[in-house]
């Protein structure tokens, strides 16, 4: 079963999984370009998935382009087709805090809700009480609270 997110997903957005979404559209957007599936690429460093306005996004670091997080954790830039590792997928990971980033995020309006790799929890703890008056939700404007009274 996968993981439910409280951020979007590839798997939330395009409802289905990675395995369907690469027999189908993924193959389908590469046989426009001439291209064929020609599986991961094992031997690529691991791209690490970001926040983008409550998505989970994976950047392309070959062209800057960004696609959806899968939760099987591959990815297939559909701007250059990860042309710089042979037009094979790629592997990418969430950060290993990741269940802690999503609560922090998820009560902050939609435009807010944004990680980058090397922001920490204390960093998003302390965002989150900096501009306590646009949280969503009172129980987590308390939670907020009572953590800054308790540091």
């Amino acid at each position: 079963m996968l993981k439910t997110s409280k951020l979007v997903t590839a798997n939330s957005w395009f409802e289905m999984d990675f395995l369907k979404f690469r027999r189908t559209l993924a193959r389908k957007a590469l046989m426009k370009h001439r291209l064929v599936d020609l599986g991961v690429d094992d031997k690529a460093k691991p791209l690490v998935a970001i926040v983008n306005q409550g998505r989970w996004l994976v950047i392309c670091p070959d062209c800057g382009g960004a696609e959806y997080a899968w939760e099987e954790k591959y990815m297939m830039c559909m701007s250059c087709f990860n042309s710089k590792v042979g037009h094979r997928f790629r592997p990418f990971v969430f950060p290993s805090q990741r269940d802690q980033i999503e609560e922090l995020l998820v009560s902050r309006p939609l435009p807010n809700r944004n990680w980058i790799l090397g922001e920490t929890l204390a960093d998003l703890e302390r965002e989150n009480q900096e501009h306590l008056d646009q949280l969503l939700t009172k129980e987590v404007k308390s939670n907020v609270m009572d953590n800054a009274r308790s540091s």
